[in-house]
Parts: structure tokens; C-alpha cells; sequence
């Protein structure tokens, strides 16, 4: 297992990722629980919770969002300058994502992807050109360097349950009455304020009484995230609140909150996206991707 590196000129590697004949350039942050086998990362680089990476290229200012799997070990995959990746992507080796391309969540790749259009689907088609303000290339220094900080005073990612289970939980947590949250759960999002105190990002995780969270779900709650009473959250769930704006090249972070009521059933493997309300009592099916409120 790896320790941090806390100097924030260095990549931000957290525990659990592995890395076997892998190199990470300055500024970027690998985030828990992911693998990079023989796979070179560029600058201000930005991966999530669970990705596998073998025998791929990243270059400079790419974001990649948690669960995304990219390459084998028989061809090298190539993520160009700028691309961002959602959720829960998978792309094939020997696939070359262009410049600025955008992989929607839940995609998988089989084909290379032009420079700035952007692709959907199973298997991935393209969907549009992307039309992008050349803000400047997307990097996140500032907050890395926020974290780095933290990790030095030691205030970063303490488990706020205590239960004994393996669990990471670095937010802003709400529990009403009692819950039972299963092992490998990662839960993140907080309240962001600037130096001057203004109020951010209004993260955060609320979760009603007699409430689940099953084995291995990720909740990222950095636009806020809402689980009423009595609602099962099933195994290898992912809740997303944030999101990017694609039409600049810089990606800045959207935030979109996630309201989901009681009695609500969420099956194994869904992704369930920013900006969504889920009404009580509604199941929803497993390896679902909701996009829209239901």
C-alpha cells in the first residue's frame, strides 16, 4: 500500500492505489483503490475512486472520473491533452481518445475517438462535436494543494461511522437515526469555503433512518447528496453530484445535487447522475445509468 505524498509539487498518490511499472507526473492526484500496470500519467492529471489502467498513456490535464477501466496488456491505449472520461467508461486497448474528447459515463470504447467530438454508448458512437471556449487547460492545483495541507495536519479522510469496517469517508455527514453501511463504501463531499469564507460548494451526505448502503458503492456528494428513510442502496453503487462544464476547455466543476426518497430501492451496479430526484418507493434496476429523474 502506499503512503501520500505530501508535497504538493508531487502527484497525490493515495492509499491502496497500486502501481506497477507506472509513472505519475507532477500535480496529478490518483485517487483510492486504483491500479496502474505499466501505464505512464501526464501533468495535472485528475483519476477517481477504482480505475484499472494497463498499458496506457495519459497526457497532460486529463480527467478521469471513478470506475473507469482503459487498455489491456496487448496494445497501449492512448488518452490525449485535455480529454475527460466519465463515470464507469471502459475503453478497449489500442484505442487512442483524441484531444479533448469526451467519453460519456457508462460508454464503452472500441474505436479511437476524434479530437473534441464527443461519444456515448454502448458501444460508443459519436454524438457531437465539441464546441469548446479555450479557457485554458484544465488543472486543479490549488485545491491539491488545499488537500496536501490537510493530509500534513492529519485531517484527511478519517472514517466519521467508526464501525470497524473498510471504509472511506471523507464528507460532510448527516445521519438520522440508524443506518447500516457496508464494507468498501466511499463516501466523499464537503462544504468548500474560499479564504474569505464564502460559501462554495454546499457538499455534503444526508442519510435517513434505517437506511442501507450496500458493499463497494461510491457516493460523491460534493454537490450534495440526500437518502430518505428506509431506501437500500445495493452493492457497486455509484451516486454522482458533480459534474463538468464540457463547453469549456478548463472542465470547471459542476455542481448537481442528488435528492432520493424513502423507500427507495436502488440496484447492484447502478451510476445514478447529478441532478437527479428519485421519487419514494421507486426501484430502479441494476447496472441502470439514470440520468433524469424518475
Amino acid at each position: 500500500m502506499n503512503d501520500f505524498i505530501a508535497n504538493e509539487a508531487y502527484p497525490l498518490i493515495e492509499p491502496g492505489v497500486k502501481l506497477f511499472s507506472s509513472t505519475v507526473d507532477h500535480y496529478s492526484w490518483i485517487r483510492r483503490e486504483t491500479t496502474l500496470i505499466n501505464t505512464t500519467i501526464g501533468k495535472d492529471v485528475f483519476i477517481g475512486f477504482r480505475c484499472s489502467f494497463e498499458n496506457a498513456k495519459v497526457g497532460q490535464a486529463v480527467q478521469i472520473a471513478s470506475k473507469v477501466s482503459v487498455g489491456n496488456g496487448h496494445r497501449q491505449t492512448t488518452i490525449e491533452k485535455y480529454a475527460w472520461i466519465g463515470a464507469g467508461v471502459y475503453i478497449d486497448g489500442g484505442i487512442t481518445i483524441g484531444e479533448g474528447a469526451i467519453v460519456g459515463a457508462g460508454s464503452a470504447v472500441y474505436e479511437d475517438v476524434p479530437p473534441y467530438s464527443i461519444v456515448v454508448g454502448n458501444p460508443a458512437r459519436f454524438l457531437k462535436e465539441r464546441k469548446v471556449e479555450k479557457d485554458g487547460a484544465p488543472e486543479f492545483r490549488s485545491f491539491l494543494t488545499s488537500q496536501q495541507k490537510l493530509l500534513k495536519n492529519k485531517q484527511y479522510g478519517d472514517s466519521q461511522l467508526k464501525d470497524g469496517r473498510n471504509q472511506f469517508i471523507d464528507a460532510d455527514l448527516n445521519v438520522k437515526g440508524t443506518q447500516i453501511i457496508g464494507e468498501n463504501v466511499i463516501m466523499i463531499g464537503k462544504r468548500i469555503y474560499s479564504a474569505s469564507g464564502t460559501l462554495i460548494t454546499d457538499g455534503g451526505i444526508t442519510i435517513g433512518n434505517q437506511a442501507v448502503v450496500g458493499d463497494d458503492s461510491i457516493i460523491e456528494g460534493g454537490g450534495r447528496v440526500t437518502i430518505g428513510d428506509n431506501t437500500v442502496i445495493g452493492k457497486g453503487v455509484h451516486i454522482l453530484s458533480t459534474s463538468h462544464d464540457y463547453k469549456k476547455l478548463s472542465l470547471p466543476m459542476v455542481t448537481k445535487p442528488v435528492l432520493i426518497g424513502d423507500n427507495v430501492v436502488i440496484e447492484d451496479q447502478a451510476i445514478i447522475f447529478g441532478g437527479v430526484s428519485i421519487k419514494s418507493g421507486t426501484r430502479i434496476k441494476a447496472n441502470s445509468l439514470i440520468n433524469k429523474s424518475v
